[in-house]
């Protein structure tokens, strides 16, 4: 009898499983192999430059913003138009008092102006006082001492002047009541003829 040989392939300890079902697979179709090819040439290429987002912050930061709730970019906004405002107003204040330092710098140029004016009429009419003290022939200093001579003079008369108004304001209260009591006593007398005149028309009545 003879010994029929199995199909099944046998592997041997020094072959790998692996390798016996490549070889077992092996043997395949020319069209399917085409077909592949064809399959693989259709597929996109992946592009080596790519990278994902976890691998790119900046597209992580246009994730981030771009699922920031609409209430955050209201507050934002809301926040942005307040500050906006609040510089608005500030710039206006700030407008005002310029305005208001330029209108005081105009007034003080004119007052400036007006003080240099009288400056040099004070100037003139010093330099023409020095011109007739000079065609004079008089010394300014005994000037100047003769003038402050005068003002104690005249302060002393002054006070004289002022001494003399105090006491007649004084006589003046004291005439006052001076007449106001001869007035009152000539009051009294007519009262006391009166009464003698009656005494005296009643004894010779009687």
């Amino acid at each position: 009898m003879e010994t029929v040989k199995s199909k099944i392939p046998v592997y041997n300890s020094q072959q790998s499983k692996t390798t016996g079902v490549l070889k077992e697979v092996q043997p395949c179709d020319y069209s399917k192999e085409q077909n592949q090819k064809k399959g693989m040439d259709l597929m996109p290429l992946k592009d080596p430059v790519f990278t994902f987002g976890a691998n790119n912050p900046a597209a992580c930061i246009a994730l981030k913003d771009s699922n920031q709730s609409p209430m955050n970019r209201y507050r934002r906004e809301t926040e942005l138009k307040n500050k906006n405002k609040f510089l608005e107003n500030v710039k206006s204040e700030l407008s005002l008092k310029v305005a208001e330092m330029q209108k005081d710098m105009t007034d003080m140029k004119k007052l400036c102006d007006g003080l240099e004016k009288e400056n040099e009429k004070l100037k003139k009419f010093q330099e023409s006082c020095l011109l007739i003290l000079e065609a004079k022939n008089w010394d300014p200093d005994k000037l100047n001492a003769d003038l402050e001579l005068f003002i104690q003079m005249a302060k002393e008369e002054k006070e004289s002047l002022q001494n003399a108004q105090t006491r007649w304001k004084q006589i003046e209260e004291e005439r006052t009541r001076f007449l106001e009591e001869q007035q009152s006593f000539d009051r009294e007398m007519e009262e006391l003829l009166a009464a003698l005149n009656q005494e005296v028309d009643f004894l010779n009545s009687s």
